[in-house]
């Protein structure tokens, strides 16, 4: 019976093959990524090693490529790439396009080849991709790569390979891949009923030729190849791209596998809109929204603390009308002394965001000779200006209480923030003598003051931004500029620049949404008044530079070393 199901399965590849020639030359479109040319185009920013042997067997070299960004030598986290199978036959070459744009990201991308399912059952694919990650996990330091940082991501059949990589399966004692993103994937092969018929539709074939048995024959060995079945608290992050439309891979396969994974507290994501799936692979244009938006969410699952550094988190810094406000502490393990004191604000237009947003920073400068925090406020769809400015300047108060007892010098505080962020801590650096600011509730007779400031991309003339951004500055102020001129005034930094100033670092792209010339006009005011303040410039578009893969590297050593210069401690 098993050679019976094979010799269909191969006398209906060849037709499917003759078919999709002339398919090809119909005027009806493929529902799958056209091939991409190996000799592709490489975008700035991104260089290619290609056709490396990670895998040898008998006389088959399993190969892949290597696309990774070369604005700085990193170390990155990286991701594999792994290729859906049918409804024609495709290699490592397929994800070219989309690996050259993860690169961009920030991210090492790899793209695999794999024996297939004709040649090689179950379990061979998911054999060889985890090979892959070993072979990429011991030539980490030759390519740029965080070993500990590494995710996996495929579409169709390369999605269930990549589900199977972020379960502890009979195949492995711990996920191979730290986060798993899956395109449209099959991941309960015993309920796998494919809702779409067509003449191209591969499906049922593929998995009866992986696993060499139909079902009912073998159940023991569909369950055993089935990701759903090995879910439990050590699973990846997993990351969705389902289609809800009638598709190939029913969207209950995802919900199935989404519910169970929360079900054991793994933290997971679908990702859905109209005609999701691997469309989004198609056009040019949802590549680039598809490696925008995965590799955000990827870097942000990969990220590990560094070494000699450990985070106390959730402490209350505040509590106004009873709402506790925290802030995580970032310090290293051991200490000779007082350390300087760096606060982070995040951004996210006063309506979103999070502390944890800094934390790859935060943690970048503990290792640099700092004791850092990151903290939460009140964001405008709780309480408008200026309860965001209130919350800051409690935290730098709490931080100066409190420094003995987490080995922080009071004397010594420097604050960063990025775009709604940056405002607020460019207003903790100009309003210290300003008596609306200057007291709290938390801790009376508290110094604000801060010492050394950087606002990244941030706003500092809130009327000239209104006429930008008018719709998050009107939740956040509560009004338009000519209502209340005077409390738009309040709450721009560039009117209060003066010699009671902390010293400045702007962080600026020359084309961001965000005004420069008012960036430049404030750094005039402050050098007028004897305060320092310089400006890292970025050209080009973009928006805050410490989350920017270009020049991430190159800002955060420009951060470290501004705040030595101002907060007075010795490189490490």
């Amino acid at each position: 019976m098993k050679k019976f199901y094979l010799l269909f399965l191969m006398i209906w590849i060849i037709s499917c093959t003759s078919s999709e020639k002339q398919y090809k030359n119909s005027e009806k479109r493929m529902d799958f990524p056209p091939e991409v040319i190996q000799d592709q185009e490489l975008p700035d920013g991104v260089e290619l090693v290609g056709d490396l042997v990670y895998a040898i067997h008998g006389e088959r070299k399993l190969r892949l490529d290597i696309y990774r960004p070369n604005f700085s030598n990193g170390p990155f986290p990286a991701v594999i790439l792994i290729h859906g199978h049918f409804p024609i036959s495709r290699d490592r070459h397929h994800y070219a396009t989309l690996a050259a744009q993860l690169a961009q990201q920030g991210l090492v991308a790899v793209t695999i080849d794999y024996r297939e399912a004709v040649d090689a059952p179950y379990p061979a694919a998911v054999d060889d991709a985890r090979a892959a990650i070993n072979w990429i996990k011991d030539h980490a330091e030759e390519y740029h790569v965080k070993p500990k940082e590494i995710a996996a991501l495929g579409e169709s059949f390369g999605g269930y390979v990549a589900a199977m990589l972020g379960v502890v399966s009979d195949l492995s004692d711990a996920p191979s891949a730290r986060a798993v993103a899956l395109i449209q994937a099959p991941v309960d092969l015993l309920n796998y009923k494919p809702t779409a018929r067509d003449p191209y539709d591969a499906f049922p074939y593929v998995y009866l030729a992986y696993l060499g048995f139909p079902q009912d024959q073998r159940p023991d060995l569909w369950k055993q190849a089935s990701p759903l079945e090995y879910v439990d608290s050590r699973a990846a992050k997993f990351f969705f791209y389902p289609s809800m439309q009638p598709n190939r891979v029913p969207v209950a396969q995802t919900m199935a596998m989404a519910s169970a994974l929360n079900k054991v507290g793994v933290e997971t994501e679908v990702i859905s809109r109209e005609g999701a799936g691997r469309d989004l692979l198609i056009a040019p244009h949802d590549v680039d929204y598809f490696a925008r938006s995965i590799a955000n969410r990827l870097k942000e699952a990969l990220w590990t603390m560094p070494d000699d550094v450990h985070v106390q988190k959730d402490l209350v810094y505040a509590s106004p009308g009873g709402r506790n406000l925290h802030l995580d502490l970032y310090l290293p393990d051991r200490t000779s002394g007082p350390l300087p004191i760096v606060m982070f604000i995040h951004g996210g237009g006063w309506i979103y965001g999070n502390k944890e947003m800094f934390r790859d920073a935060a943690s970048y400068l503990v290792t640099q000779g700092f004791a850092t925090a990151t903290i939460e406020y009140r964001l405008s769809n709780e309480r408008i200006y200026p309860a965001a400015v209130d919350d800051s300047k409690a935290a730098v108060r709490w931080l100066r209480a409190n420094a003995a007892t987490f080995g922080g010098d009071s004397e010594r505080i420097g604050v960063v923030g990025t775009s709604a962020g940056g405002q607020l801590a460019a207003l903790l650096g100009v309003t210290p003598d300003i008596s609306h600011f200057k007291e709290g509730n938390d801790s009376p007779g508290v110094s604000v003051e801060v010492q050394a400031v950087v606002p990244v991309a941030a706003p500092v003339d809130m009327v000239a931004q209104d006429q930008i951004d008018p719709w998050n500055l009107k939740v956040f102020m509560g009004s338009r500029p000519h209502e209340v001129p005077e409390l738009w005034r309040q709450a721009s930094p560039i009117h209060f620049a003066g010699k009671s100033s902390g010293a400045f670092l702007f962080m600026h792209f020359t084309e961001d949404d965000v005004r420069y010339v008012d960036i430049e006009t404030m750094r005039q005011s402050l050098l007028s008044a004897g305060v320092r303040a310089e400006i890292f410039t970025a050209a080009g578009r973009g928006h805050g530079v410490l989350s920017d893969p270009r020049y991430r590297d190159a800002a955060l050593v420009r951060l470290a070393s501004f705040l030595r210069e101002e907060l007075g401690h010795e490189e490490r």
